[in-house]
């Protein structure tokens, strides 16, 4: 009788001690990093200038809670070539193309749950060239629908909508490729429709896949978003 109740006892203190470590283990998730600099939707003038075509930029963030391990992700929007590269403290630097617009954002860990991850918000960022004193747009940013989305029309029509931003800080003008022919939108060789907001409603027909792309103008440069698809019900 007594061995019986020294095991339930064990055996009560291991489920303790194990729901004490789960617990524990979810309160390690990490919080989301604060991103500082390069500044969000700005010329990044900073950084140290290798040759005319390339710098070292630096990147600085704030840690959330329980995170101390990072990941930063950094997107050539132009080229959508991805950088990754993995720190443990809240800055890193990364040789850049100079010319060119990014995209970057962080990834949060725990060095003792790694699987837990959070991704920080995405910033952008010009990197311009020696004497360059007039920016092109940011590649508009699509929202909705997102890639490869099935959409339910609304008599016969969905609304495209998307994210527009200029270093200069000018008024942004924008033309939709729109056609169920990939190849055609890619070229912008399709019809263009023109708009001054960051939406446009457009006309579909069901049980097709439509393909989309955003060219971003400030009048005098203009910038061209990826090519998103989404299919109708």
């Amino acid at each position: 009788m007594k061995k019986f109740l020294i095991i339930v006892g064990l055996c009560l203190m291991w489920g303790c001690s194990q729901e004490s470590a789960e617990e524990e283990q979810k309160e390690q998730v990490p919080a989301a990093a604060v991103l500082i600099t390069p500044v969000n939707d700005n010329v990044c003038e900073e950084g140290t200038v290798i040759s005319d075509f390339q710098s070292e930029i630096g990147f600085q963030w704030k840690a959330g809670e329980h995170a101390d391990l990072f990941e930063l992700e950094v997107v050539n929007l132009m080229t959508t070539e991805v950088f990754n590269k993995k720190v443990e403290t809240t800055g890193t630097t990364l040789k850049l193309e100079r010319g060119m617009p990014y995209a970057w954002k962080v990834i949060s860990m725990n060095a003792e749950n790694p699987e837990n991850k959070i991704t920080s918000e995405s910033w952008r960022f010009y990197l311009p060239t020696k004497g360059e004193s007039s920016y092109a747009p940011f590649p508009a940013a699509l929202v909705a629908p997102t890639f490869d989305a099935v959409v339910s029309p609304a008599s016969g029509k969905i609304i495209l909508e998307w994210k527009g931003s200029d270093p200069d800080s000018n008024s942004l003008n924008y033309t939709i490729y729109f056609d169920t022919d990939q190849e055609k939108v890619k070229s912008r060789s399709s019809a263009a429709m023109e708009a001054t907001g960051t939406s446009k409603e457009v006309e579909v027909e069901s049980g097709k896949t439509y393909y989309w792309l955003v060219e971003t103008s400030d009048g005098k440069n203009s910038s061209y978003s990826q090519v998103f698809q989404f299919t109708t019900e």
